[in-house]
């Protein structure tokens, strides 16, 4: 895996029905008009793939894992290589939980994101993209092991392919807004016994995935699925009037999953 360092040198998403449709938009339409958009903010589920580090016997494989962040869309790249970006407090909130373990994580503001794009190995053998996500300070309450968790940091990797072939996770060295794929992605925790590393995997299907066994990450903001629960009781007593029956169909997911 190539190194990362904050700004270091390392390479390391019928007629009564004609009348029903455009109402139905309108409806719609005035709900996603007032739900404001969060522009930056990603929630996705996975499991736990393996661990390693002092405290890896506290995560089984298999535990599910849910990873929430904000980032600043306005942040500044002050890094001036067009294929690395270097966005300082960028990250307004990074949580990770692991809930059948009684394990949560949070670090507020402002740590910051560094990304690769096409990063080169030393030997100029291999290539991929990269996007590290360090939290701020972390919580007090944030525990692992009874060791207080001093650094939070979230990292994904796509994998190395030999040039002339390009990684694809990326299109550029921009902030990331979108959820990204887990081809090698992990939740890095530091406590006074050293690092725990915890490697992540897609959630299974019943969790959300798509085909591609790719974990569905979600943008927070204007979307058919963040606005649903206004609508509910204008749709059903839509439907009602129609005299129709069913259930609606779920929102589409608003990450993307490249690579």
């Amino acid at each position: 895996m190539l190194e990362h360092r904050i700004g270091g040198n390392g390479t390391a998403r019928a007629a009564g029905r004609a009348g029903s449709l455009p109402l139905a938009c309108c409806l719609l339409a005035s709900v996603l008009a007032v739900a404001p958009a969060v522009a930056g903010a990603v929630s996705f589920e996975a499991r736990v793939e393996r661990a390693s580090g002092p405290h890896a016997e506290l995560f089984p494989a298999g535990a599910a894992v849910s990873i929430d962040y904000d980032l600043d869309s306005g942040a500044p790249d002050i890094e001036p290589d067009p294929r690395r970006g270097f966005f300082p407090a960028a990250v307004e909130f990074l949580a990770v939980s692991f809930p059948g373990l009684a394990i949560d994580v949070a670090a507020g503001p402002a740590g910051p994101v560094q990304t690769f794009d096409n990063a080169v190995t030393d030997d100029g053998s291999l290539a991929s993209d990269q996007v590290f996500i360090f939290g701020g300070p972390v919580t007090a309450d944030s525990v692992l092991g009874g060791e207080p968790i001093e650094k939070l940091e979230v990292d994904f990797l796509s994998d190395f392919v030999a040039p002339p072939a390009e990684p694809m996770m990326l299109d550029s060295d921009a902030l990331p807004l979108d959820a990204l794929p887990l081809t090698d992605a992990f939740v890095y925790l530091r406590t006074a016994s050293g690092v725990t590393y915890v490697n992540l995997a897609a959630a299974l299907p019943a969790s959300g995935n798509d085909d591609d066994g790719c974990a569905i990450g979600r943008r927070d903001g204007v979307g058919f699925g963040s606005a649903w629960p206004l609508l509910v009781p204008t749709l059903v007593l839509w439907l009602r009037r129609r005299g129709g029956r069913g259930s609606p169909s779920r929102g589409s997911r608003l990450g993307r999953c490249r690579g």
